[in-house]
């Protein structure tokens, strides 16, 4: 097994889509380390810590869980199933999609500190947040997080005021409960944007962007094969949330181009 230093921690050879990749080592990310261990790595002994000298001693009411991840996806809220105060928590922070998470007992490798208080039994009412756009400053993200925080307070009641952003309802997805349709490269190339956005609604037959073979130096129209809203668009390869080269818009064959989402066909 190789690794080698990364920005997001170690890296370490992994099968992701029956290929070898390079993907952070497990141990080294506080996400999968919930609730911590006093003898274990660096991010295990931070989560203790955390654990047992803030959160057991304060008992948080409320919680919000902060992330970020690539800049192709859309931004969006997990709340958890049928909890109504979850979801009305989530639904505060004025998101455009909101995801929704069955909570799983007994579970013991819990990937978030949401997911860990969950299923640890606790009784806070949380959600997690997934920003759009991680390791680079996007003017429209950093007004989406400072109007979640401001009317979260308020619908807790630390402060008064009316919520901002609540005419635009989220899409709220539930996974048994929505399609996902993932448009794929029928060769390598470079994929050209068409300057759409992820969160924007797309009809069938719409031009997603195009596609400029690098072999034989053609040009290829993607088109959406459904009608859907756009939950991530432009090229995005393993690691693009922190990797620059992982960022760029060349594709291999069969890799994502688009992924749409759309409400199942009853």
């Amino acid at each position: 097994m190789s690794s080698y230093e990364h920005p997001k921690g170690r890296l370490v050879e992994t099968i992701i889509n029956g290929k070898k990749e390079l993907s952070p080592d497990p141990s080294d990310n506080i996400n999968r380390t919930w609730p911590g261990d006093p003898n274990g790595s660096e991010a295990a002994q931070v989560t203790y810590v955390f654990v047992n000298d803030f959160w057991e001693k304060i008992k948080p009411t409320h919680l919000i869980d902060l992330h970020c991840y690539n800049r192709f996806t859309i931004a969006c809220t997990l709340a958890e199933e049928n909890n109504k105060e979850s979801i009305e928590f989530a639904k505060a922070a004025a998101f455009p999609l909101l995801r929704t998470t069955p909570k799983i007992q007994g579970k013991k490798d819990a990937t978030t500190i949401t997911r860990w208080a969950r299923e640890s039994g606790s009784e806070v009412v949380s959600f997690a947040a997934e920003f759009s756009g991680q390791y680079i400053l996007i003017e429209k993200e950093v007004k989406r997080g400072v109007r979640m925080l401001s009317n979260c307070s308020k619908h807790i009641g630390i402060f008064e005021g009316k919520l901002e952003g609540m005419d635009d309802k989220p899409m709220i997805v539930k996974d048994d409960k929505t399609e996902v349709h993932y448009v794929k490269a029928p060769i390598s190339g470079l994929f050209i944007e068409n300057g759409l956005t992820n969160g924007g609604s797309i009809e069938e037959g719409d031009i997603l962007g195009y596609l400029f073979s690098d072999e034989t130096l053609e040009t290829l129209e993607i088109k959406a094969p459904v009608s859907g809203y756009l939950y991530l668009y432009g090229s995005c390869r393993h690691l693009c949330d922190v990797d620059l080269a992982a960022m760029h818009p060349y594709s291999d064959k069969d890799g994502i181009l688009t992924t749409i989402i759309r409400e199942k066909s009853i």
